[in-house]
């Protein structure tokens, strides 16, 4: 049957009302003003009694006020489908509507959250300074308008050397000074090690240190001989003092192996034996023949016997008196020479022979001459006593300097005569010694003997499961480290909060004092995230931050009388003056969210209550709520349920915090500050970013929640019952729970996706959940909390639009369409809106295209690119800090990991718009 003419056409007044399920709009509008004053005028051409009246234009009275009640029935219809909308949860979009449809259920919309933050001080002086608790910091963070006021949570002691300081990686342990070295550092002078002691020798550039080998055979009770090493003089070329270390680079390098460490002695000026330039020979003239006679001079001394014995061509000189080659009246007695030459003698039966090995020691081949191949038989004993030749360094005292005129071969001159403590080789065992005056210098030693030790090394690469770090300071200085927080960060802005594991015991003061600084192991309680080269002596690249202070969002106003009771009056009710009360998270609350707020009435202190449904008639209680525009009410009881105020004016009285909803970073350039005046405090940093604070819930959230609390009627069963306990809490915008088995050992693991998205954060969410599980569930299992991450893709997209649009208008359509993030806003709703998302869903091309394809206008749709950008290890939070690939692909099929949810952010799309020409060609 045709309709065409035997149906009667659908009336476009009233409008049917029909909608299906799970609408995010209703529809429920009969009509609007067009249906409303065409279907008037319809009724008015019905009309028999009035069917003279034709005409139907507005300047006629009647049709003007028929149309005025087209205009009102419109509005009324319009404010009917905005009630009805505001009549159901899924539709509602006023925060009163949700907040009053959720009450329904007994679920509040959990109330803003106060951030927390740890601030780093500086303080002046020398001297602790106590930082009381509740001292409160002001900052301006990028995520919010206006300072934020923080307060100490904790009474802290500050520390001037802990305000910003260096750790130091350790240093390995001591090695052989070797052939070659160039520098090497002071580790003592005259045996005392402290720095101060170290640091007042005053090495410069141009000073001559002098090697004295530490083994020395020549004095009494050496025991086993062993040829002496050969001195060295070293030029000091430049110092350099890093923390203890007295590094010391020397013009030249060493030319022989040493020990660990080596003693040295600063010199001035360097003597020759008188005599060593004599001629090599003397003539006398025999009187007799009239012949001039030569006669060699003698270049050797002995080292026992006294030179001269009435010769008229030597001067006697005792073992003990070494004359100068020139007259000095500048050489002190009771200074040191130190005496380095060559000494040929012969080793006698009671000392073992020396263990002569190469020609390359510094004995001569002609000293193996009496050795065969063992004792006996043409063995060592066999050719005892054993001539030995060795250089010899000694140091002596000079006892006395007298001046003479001395006699030496040819050689006739006045000359300084010192004389030394000892004689050079006071060893019984080894005889006959002598050495050649030309080859024997003595040195004036200007200084106190120094020792040096070859410089110090490192290991480097990573920590790996190492914790030891070192710090430089005195002893009460390390003490105050013990037990301490300490943040750590990078030149890059990269940061790690560890705690020293030390106890006082570990700083043993042996070989130390506690006045001089020193270098200290430190143990932390985990390897530092760096390489080791960072915490580099020379060039530190970790500055350490000691004097951390704890603090929370909120600041205390002064306390303020509410107003008067009335024992008349049920329920009674105060607003706080100020607003936002602050609210902190108490894992063990349900919920855990708790005001910071105290009344009092009439001087007692009465306790908060979440609710007074199991409160007895004298119960001195009280609740907290919000309404519409955030500020706080205090309500009393009514005599059954809690019981009432006690008449009185100006008797309930209150002291509260205000402020919440801090998070992030600092604004860029700024720096906070300390609200209270502290002496000897400086500089104030803040690090870290502030966590922790979350605005009040938003509508989207408790539409999540609210049903699924409802049904989990406070307990905690089924996996939709822990996502909804994690999406009631403040700061939670995404909450995904699912049961997993590693190594056999269930568990449910709980995925989160917070405000600021941080550890700490995911933290605070943990320690509620499990307080809930404690508390409400089954507590038979372990719950995994772990902090959600975007996964953001690099999107380059080509679209075609209708001639007739205008670019302007599509390109909003297409980001909010896609969800995509501009600036700080994150989408709710799109194809990658975090609510229309979910953890570990993946994505194909082909939604990107249908979605896009979706918005009016839009003709057609190319994805040139798509493919996921690395977040690095650890995961990188902020989507400006990422960088499009630069070999750009597309792929078909995106995987996402379970703790991962898929983003787009305007900075990593490209969008191409085109106007489509084939559509203006077929048009025009």
């Amino acid at each position: 049957m045709s309709c065409q003419h035997d149906c009667l056409p659908t009336p476009l007044f009233p409008a049917l009302i029909e909608n299906r399920p799970a609408l995010d709009r209703i529809t429920y509008r009969i009509g609007d003003y067009a249906c409303f004053r065409a279907h008037m005028l319809a009724l008015l051409d019905q009309s028999q009694a009035l069917s003279a009246w034709t005409h139907r234009g507005a300047d006629d009275p009647g049709i003007a006020l028929l149309e005025c009640g087209a205009i009102a029935g419109e509005i009324i219809a319009f404010y009917q489908e905005l009630y009805a909308n505001e009549a159901y949860l899924r539709t509602a979009q006023w925060r009163e509507s949700v907040a009053r449809l959720v009450a329904l259920g007994g679920y509040r919309l959990a109330p803003g959250l106060g951030g927390e933050a740890r601030f780093a001080l500086e303080v002046k002086g020398n001297e602790a300074v106590k930082v009381p608790a509740g001292f409160a910091f002001k900052a301006e963070l990028e995520a919010g308008d206006g300072a934020a006021v923080f307060e100490s949570l904790n009474e802290t002691t500050v520390y001037p050397w802990l305000s910003k300081f260096h750790l130091y990686r350790p240093r390995r342990g001591a090695v052989a000074i070797g052939a070659g070295s160039t520098r090497l550092e002071l580790s003592a002078v005259a045996g005392h090690t402290d720095l101060a002691s170290r640091s007042a020798a005053e090495i410069k550039p141009g000073d001559r240190f002098i090697i004295v080998p530490r083994d020395n055979p020549w004095e009494q009770g050496s025991g086993v001989f062993a040829p002496q090493q050969r001195s060295e003089i070293l030029i000091v070329k430049r110092t350099q003092t890093l923390l203890d270390r007295i590094v010391i680079e020397f013009a030249g390098s060493l030319a022989v192996d040493r020990g660990v460490e080596i003693d040295v002695y600063p010199i001035g000026r360097s003597f020759r034996h008188y005599g060593y330039n004599a001629p090599p020979s003397y003539g006398e003239l025999n009187e007799t023949t009239g012949i001039l006679n030569f006669t060699p001079t003698e270049f050797r001394r002995s080292t026992g016997q006294a030179v001269g014995n009435a010769s008229d061509r030597y001067t006697d000189l005792s073992p003990t008196e070494l004359p100068l080659d020139t007259e000095v009246d500048d050489l002190a007695s009771g200074g040191l020479l130190v005496l380095t030459g060559h000494l040929t003698a012969m080793l006698s039966s009671d000392l073992d022979p020396p263990p002569y090995t190469s020609r390359g020691s510094v004995q001569t081949e002609s000293v193996l001459q009496g050795y065969g191949s063992g004792k006996g038989m043409g063995g060592f004993q066999d050719f005892l006593p054993i001539p030995i030749l060795s250089p010899i360094t000694v140091v002596r005292q000079i006892n006395e300097v007298r001046q003479d005129t001395l006699i030496w071969g040819g050689m006739n001159a006045g000359a300084s005569v010192p004389v030394i403590s000892e004689v050079l080789v006071p060893n019984p065992g080894i005889t006959s010694g002598s050495y050649d005056i030309r080859r024997l210098q003595m040195h004036e030693v200007i200084g106190d003997k120094l020792t040096l030790r070859a410089e110090s090394r490192w290991l480097d690469g990573d920590f790996g499961l190492d914790t030891e770090l070192a710090f430089f300071g005195t002893h009460a200085e390390v003490v105050a480290l013990v037990g301490r927080e300490l943040l750590l960060e990078d030149d890059s802005g990269v940061l790690q909060s560890v705690q020293v594991v030390s106890s006082v015991t570990d700083f043993d003061l042996a070989q130390r004092d506690e006045s001089n600084p020193w270098i200290w192991p430190l143990r932390l309680d985990q390897p530092p995230c760096y390489p080791r080269d960072a915490f580099d002596e020379a060039d530190n690249r970790i500055s350490v931050y000691g004097n951390l202070v704890p603090a929370d969002q909120g600041e205390t106003q002064d306390e303020v009388v509410l107003g008067g009771g009335d024992a008349r009056q049920a329920f009674q009710t105060f607003a706080l003056p100020k607003s936002p009360l602050t609210y902190l998270l108490h894992n063990e609350r349900t919920p855990p969210q708790v005001p910071e707020l105290e009344v009092r009435v009439d001087g007692i202190l009465w306790q908060r209550v979440e609710t007074f449904f199991s409160s007895e008639p004298d119960d001195r209680v009280y609740v907290v709520r919000e309404d519409e525009a955030g500020n706080s009410l205090v309500q009393f009881g009514d005599g059954k349920s809690g019981t009432r105020l006690p008449s009185g004016m100006g008797n309930v009285r209150a002291r509260y915090r205000t402020g919440s909803a801090a998070h992030g970073h600092l604004k860029t350039g700024k720096t906070p500050q300390a609200k209270d005046r502290l002496q000897l405090l400086g500089k104030v940093w803040m690090p870290q970013p502030v966590t922790g604070g979350a605005e009040a819930e938003q509508e989207a959230e408790a539409r999540q929640a609210a049903p699924a609390r409802l049904q989990a009627l406070g307990r905690l069963v089924g996996l939709a019952d822990y996502e909804a306990e994690a999406l009631a809490l403040p700061g939670v915008r995404k909450a995904c729970a699912e049961w997993v088995a590693p190594q056999g050992m269930p568990r449910l693991r709980l995925v989160v996706l917070t405000d600021g998205g941080s550890a700490t954060e995911a933290e605070a969410v943990a320690a509620a959940m499990n307080s809930a599980n404690r508390c409400r569930g089954a507590a038979r299992f372990s719950i995994e909390t772990v902090q959600g991450v975007r996964q953001y893709l690099h999107l380059d997209l080509s679209l075609g639009y209708a001639a007739d649009r205008l670019a302007e208008d599509i390109e909003p359509a297409v980001l909010e369409a896609l969800g995509v993030e501009q600036d700080s806003a994150e989408p709710q709703h799109g194809l990658f809106g975090y609510l229309d998302r979910q953890f570990g869903q993946g994505l194909h091309v082909s939604q990107v295209i249908a979605r896009v394809q979706q918005v009016s206008g839009v003709v057609w749709v190319r994805v040139d690119a798509l493919q996921s950008i690395p977040l690095g290890d650890p995961p990188q939070t902020d989507p400006l800090a990422l960088s499009v690939p630069t070999l750009r692909v597309r792929r078909e099929a995106l995987g996402c990991q379970g703790d991962a949810l898929l983003a787009l952010h305007a900075e990593h799309l490209y969008l191409n718009l085109t106007q489509d020409q084939a559509v203006k060609e077929c048009e025009a």
